[in-house]
């Protein structure tokens, strides 16, 4: 019997999940692990496991005491200490390992945008630019860099009620959750006056539609972009995911 554990909370984990358990049969098992910070997650096919394992020593004894075939990490492109604790513990185990690179987005070509590579450049980017009304789209972590701009609006988007306020004063919360499509992002920018966007270089259809309501409305976009993957095998989709999963089981 196979066991595979895919690393989620993502669509393409979910995706992955279900192909897994119509296709490769009643001998093989789907384990799909959830960080815990969705209050609500979307329902999986097969086994959900929620929380975290305790870094690589812990992944690596779940790995081992839960009798792991194959390791699939399908987490988002910006969760890097996650693919590093799996590149890890992979390593300390021996089992086959695939990553989910999700394609990164094709930009509109009027878009107007400034690469950077973290939240504290892009901080760095709007005191410069000297923006007065942000649409911050990259999650609640890491948002304290944005505090020091008290001369900056922003507002925050975030998927679920309970994520708790941004780590500095001034900010409007509002509450939405994926997909998004573009005369939803572009009533949403144009009711705020946004002048600024800035977005994690995620990929995905869920979230893109934000890229073109910015170009649309002339909104300069700052993107964080990923960080480098560790080391190991890749695959575009779930799809080549399924495949590469057969090939590794021999099934």
């Amino acid at each position: 019997m196979g066991r595979i554990l895919i690393l989620g909370g993502t669509k393409d984990a979910r995706l992955l999940a279900q192909l897994c358990v119509d296709r490769l049969g009643p001998d093989t098992e789907v384990i799909t692990s959830l960080a815990g910070r969705t209050r609500k997650p979307q329902a999986v096919a097969g086994t959900i496991r929620i929380g975290g394992f305790g870094g690589t020593a812990g992944l690596t004894d779940y790995i081992k005491n839960e009798e792991i075939s194959v390791l699939v990490d399908a987490t988002h492109p910006f969760a890097s200490t996650i693919s590093n604790n799996a590149a890890q513990a992979a390593s300390k185990t021996g089992i086959p390992r695939v990553m989910i690179d999700r394609p990164i987005w094709g930009l509109p070509t009027e878009l107007n945008v400034t690469r950077v590579p973290s939240l504290e450049s892009a901080a760095a980017t709007v005191k410069k630019r000297g923006s007065k009304n942000v649409f911050l789209t990259t999650g609640i972590n890491g948002l304290d860099v944005f505090g020091a701009l008290t001369s900056t609006r922003f507002v925050v988007r975030q998927i679920e009620d309970h994520e708790g306020s941004p780590p500095f004063d001034g900010a409007r919360v509002i509450v939405q959750k994926p997909p998004f499509d573009v005369t939803d992002e572009r009533n949403t920018m144009s009711a705020h006056g946004v002048d600024t966007l800035i977005t994690k270089e995620s990929g995905g259809s869920a979230t893109e539609a934000k890229l073109q309501a910015a170009a649309d409305l002339g909104i300069h976009v700052i993107m964080v972009e990923r960080p480098a993957l560790p080391a190991g095998e890749t695959v575009s989709s779930p799809e080549e995911a399924l495949g590469w999963i057969s090939g590794a089981l021999g099934s």
